[in-house]
């Protein structure tokens, strides 16, 4: 579905970069090794240091309504849970904070940032950023809270190795929901959030 993975040595906000592609019609994935304007929700900063995390975005087109928005997160969720495990972290404590927030314990590891434009019930585009922590040993002043996975004993050492493992798990995810296997897709989050 993506294809090739386009990586930027640096990038103001790779959901902000694929905006630029919107009227292309193609799925699209980005990954840059630095973001100088990385947000979250409500615009909050997300501290993206060179070669320390992985800031991934993905620009795609859903078939389904707007009314199903709420999987744009679960699905992204879902993939970066699966990715931490397979990558090295099967015996983390992840855990899940809806709506859009992956934790290892008490402490954050992963922010997403879905955004959607839309006409009536119909979504015309979707891109979703996600920030997975990889390297960090320290966090700038004020930001309380976080973790990498390096400080919780997991050495990612491909972010994009860990990235396409991501991707793959999305990709599953997306064609549950182009089939409509909602139920499926309910299920496997609520086992998370649990």
């Amino acid at each position: 579905m993506f294809g090739e993975i386009e990586i930027l040595d640096r990038v103001d906000s790779t959901n902000e970069y694929l905006k630029r592609f919107l009227s292309a019609g193609r799925p699209r994935l980005v990954v840059a090794w630095e973001q100088t304007q990385g947000r979250g929700r409500f615009g909050r900063a997300w501290h993206s240091p060179r070669g320390e995390g992985l800031y991934a975005s993905y620009l795609f087109y859903p078939p389904w309504g707007v009314h199903r928005s709420p999987y744009l997160n679960r699905i992204s969720i879902l993939a970066v849970v699966q990715a931490i495990r397979e990558q090295g972290g099967g015996n983390l404590a992840i855990r899940v904070k809806p709506p859009n927030d992956v934790f290892v314990g008490p402490k954050k590891v992963c922010g997403i940032l879905a955004e959607l434009g839309s006409t009536g019930e119909t979504i015309n585009w979707a891109v979703v950023g996600i920030g997975v922590n990889l390297h960090q040993t320290a966090f700038p002043e004020g930001i309380d809270g976080a973790t990498s996975l390096r400080l919780e004993g997991v050495e990612i050492a491909d972010p994009l190795a860990f990235c396409r493992t991501q991707t793959r798990h999305l990709e599953c995810r997306l064609r549950l929901a182009e089939r409509g296997d909602w139920r499926l897709l309910d299920e496997e989050y609520r086992r998370e959030t649990e």
